[in-house]
């Protein structure tokens, strides 16, 4: 039996989590000025994927819905749904929104 769409949202949102705290860890550790510009470019991606984790919640929804059978399972309303979706992030996020 398969997990539930709440268990794999709240699974990816740790995984997330994680990441992000790794990569803010080894921009504090960063002991040399050279490494600093490595470590702050870690920091800045793990900002934006942070920032986009509703975004993909929504995504993540839309996707358990369709399975669901409570949308219908068309490819122009996906591909509308996506296009909407990617439009409220990259006005909501500006410069921190991911690029196709």
């Amino acid at each position: 039996m398969g997990e539930s769409p709440f268990m794999e949202m709240n699974e990816m949102l740790w995984q997330r989590q994680a990441q992000l705290q790794q990569r803010w860890l080894r921009l504090w550790q960063a002991g040399e000025p050279s490494a600093h510009p490595r470590a702050l470019a870690g920091w800045w991606c793990g900002l934006r994927e942070w920032l986009a984790v509703p975004f993909d919640l929504a995504r993540h929804q839309h996707a358990a819905s369709v399975r669901a059978g409570l949308l219908p399972c068309s490819l122009l309303e996906s591909q509308r749904f996506e296009r909407q979706l990617g439009l409220l992030e990259r006005l909501a996020l500006g410069q921190l929104a991911r690029q196709a």
